[in-house]
């Protein structure tokens, strides 16, 4: 009886130990999938993305301005009655 009690109570203590590490590692496993370790990743990736903005930003600001001075010219020219030649000619000439 002693000795069938004993080893139910080391049974019972090795299983416990086993539940115990098991429930750890599924802990830490989860912590590493976490939020906080993810947006700790992320951080490596700021440099490549803030390039990338950076071009995406750089040929936006161009083309805008390029638009802004086609429908400034157009406008010129409507108002004043030149052709868009004789405006880049005057352009030209002046300077």
């Amino acid at each position: 009886m002693i000795r069938a009690r004993t080893d139910a109570q080391n049974a019972l203590i090795g299983f416990t130990e086993e539940a115990i590490s098991s429930a750890i590692q599924k802990d830490r496993e989860n912590f590493r999938k976490s939020t906080v370790i993810n947006e700790i990743q992320k951080i490596g990736n700021f440099w490549p993305q803030f390039a990338k903005n950076l071009v995406y930003s750089l040929i936006n600001s161009f083309v805008f301005t390029l638009f802004t001075i086609a429908v400034i010219f157009f406008l010129l020219s409507f108002m004043n009655n030149f052709s868009l030649t004789e405006m880049i000619k005057v352009l030209i000439q002046e300077s």
